[in-house]
């Protein structure tokens, strides 16, 4: 698993509410790989819930973000790898 957490803020994930299934995320390391994911679903949890760092399925991304009228909750948007490959 690939986890990944941003402030949802304008520069940041603030735009992740708008995913819808099957949209798509590319993203690319320094040493020149190209990850393609599809995203699946999402959900909201509170910051003590630590769940998803058990997961031990294939290879997913996780994009977590703050949510809530106070940012107090914690918003996870799952994506499952469909591509690698060196650029």
């Amino acid at each position: 698993m690939t986890f990944i957490y941003g402030h949802n803020r304008k520069e940041v994930f603030s735009r992740l509410g708008k995913l819808t299934p099957g949209s798509q995320v590319v993203i690319t390391t320094e040493n020149d790989y190209r990850f393609t994911y599809r995203f699946t679903s999402s959900f909201v949890t509170n910051p003590n819930d630590t769940a998803i760092f058990a997961y031990t399925g294939p290879p997913i991304l996780v994009l977590q973000t703050c949510s809530g009228a106070w940012f107090q909750n914690r918003q996870l948007f799952q994506f499952e790898l469909i591509d690698y490959r060196a650029v």
